[in-house]
């Protein structure tokens, strides 16, 4: 149905280093029309993973982030793309609610003792 066409679209635009367009192209996504989790946790990882290459949408990548380990923890945990892009958000993280939050999924992916 649509919503998987345009999760598919948000997945390409990740995988060719557009990042930066996922946001309008989720804009209009319902995943909640999608009944897997595993495939919302699909759509929000890479929605994660794309709006962490713009400064500005980090708190966002973090929530989108989140949002699919709420939906499928032991997958999102164990994906390689997820678990780099936590890295690199770790990185750059600040000691504020959005660090908080971050550090913590990066701990439960066991990147931080």
């Amino acid at each position: 149905g649509l919503p998987n066409v345009g999760f598919w679209r948000v997945t390409l635009a990740v995988e060719r280093g557009e990042g930066g367009k996922v946001r309008e192209l989720a804009r209009d996504i319902d995943p909640a029309a999608v009944g897997s989790r595993t495939r919302r946790a699909g759509f929000y990882s890479d929605l994660g993973r794309g709006l962490a290459t713009d400064r500005v949408h980090r708190q966002e990548a973090v929530a989108a982030l989140r949002t699919a380990e709420k939906l499928a923890p032991q997958r999102v945990r164990t994906n390689p793309f997820v678990r780099e892009t936590v890295r690199e958000l770790m990185r750059r993280a600040r000691r504020d609610a959005v660090g908080r939050e971050l550090r913590g999924m990066a701990y439960r992916m066991g990147l931080v003792r």
